[in-house]
């Protein structure tokens, strides 16, 4: 089922991805058969900043193109994603005229963060808190401001297609932007960043609804997935 686009103030977007990858990594298995998530905010719709951060481990049989997060307006084409590449790559996907791609090397815990913000023609991606990836950015040049209220999907796309393969343990999201200085300190002290809309742990036997760990949002089964997707056999896989 496809869900309807609505338009709203989603003006700038800054997403701060902490991706790790590793063999020794818990939390929730995504899959083909198993559960995916959305957040619904009003205060991730209504902010002109939005930080996105995750812990995660890829499956070496995830598919290109599966969405490790996917807020994007397929109609309008407005909005971001961040997707796994070829041959270990990411690729965050904006309305800047380029794709944002890094590489990773998947042996390893990878903190990964994704950054865009259109006003200030900025979209960037961090791994291990260093600039790994970016789009160049003329002073005259303009990005498209999104404007949707769609959800916020975690291991899908927003028909539920193009699932990621492999395990989240961590998620959390913010109402703010953060600099290079701060990405760089949240990765080495793991510290507690501002503007906290939600931060949720993954563990194995989730079900279809995520209570926060702090904040005040619920990670949920999308209503048309939760009645249409059976059982995992195995733990939870996104």
């Amino acid at each position: 089922m496809r869900r309807n686009n609505i338009i709203g103030s989603f003006a700038s977007i800054c997403l701060l991805f902490t991706l790790t990858v590793s063999a020794a990594e818990t939390g929730k298995k995504l899959g083909a058969q198993g559960k995916i998530y959305e957040l619904n905010s009003p205060a991730l719709n209504a902010s002109e900043s939005i930080s996105v951060e995750a812990s995660l481990q890829i499956d070496p049989n995830c598919p290109a193109g599966a969405r490790i997060f996917d807020k994007w307006a397929a109609g309008s084409k407005e909005g971001c994603r961040l997707e796994v590449g070829k041959n270990g790559t990411l690729q965050f996907i904006t309305t800047a005229p380029q794709v944002c791609e890094a590489k990773l090397d998947l042996a390893h815990v990878s903190h990964v963060v994704a950054i865009f913000n259109p006003r200030r023609l900025i979209a960037e991606l961090y791994v291990d808190g260093k600039l790994a990836a970016s789009v160049p950015a003329p002073a005259s040049a303009r990005w498209t401001v999104p404007h949707t209220t769609i959800p916020l999907r975690l291991g899908a796309d927003q028909d539920g297609a193009n699932r990621f393969v492999g395990t989240i343990s961590q998620f959390a999201v913010y109402d703010r932007t953060f600099t290079a200085e701060q990405i760089a300190e949240h990765f080495e002290k793991t510290n507690s960043l501002a503007g906290l809309i939600g931060e949720w742990r993954l563990a194995a036997a989730a079900g279809d609804g995520i209570q926060p760990s702090s904040g005040n949002a619920t990670l949920s089964v999308p209503l048309e997935i939760q009645s249409s997707t059976a059982p995992a056999a195995s733990p939870l896989t996104l």
